[in-house]
């Protein structure tokens, strides 16, 4: 799923929905839905330019993707630090990863 936007932060509302939907889709929690919904939500917030936000679920895996200016691009990066984004080339990844849980 690809969301695209003329204003970053604009869009960081609808992008948290998708977000959302797209966690749930790979199976998360809803509080882990929400960490992944407020986190990307939050990055896109601060971007006052053109951002691509593309999103990808496997079952226990939600992959996104951030295309955006450069400086804009870095301070996305600064706010989703603690999420270890990796920079390739013109975009920003990350993968938000399911807990497994040990049965006891």
């Amino acid at each position: 799923m690809t969301l695209r936007a003329a204003n970053g932060s604009s869009a960081a509302a609808i992008a948290g929905h998708v977000t959302m939907a797209m966690a749930a889709a790979a199976g998360f929690t809803p509080l882990r839905a929400e960490r992944a919904r407020a986190s990307l939500a939050q990055a896109l917030g601060v971007c006052t330019g053109a951002v691509e936000l593309g999103l990808a679920a496997e079952p226990g895996v939600l992959m996104a993707r951030i295309r955006a200016a450069p400086e804009q691009l870095a301070a996305m990066g600064r706010l989703l630090a603690e999420l270890s984004p990796e920079r390739v080339d013109d975009r920003l990844e990350l993968r938000f990863v399911r807990p497994q849980l040990d049965v006891v």
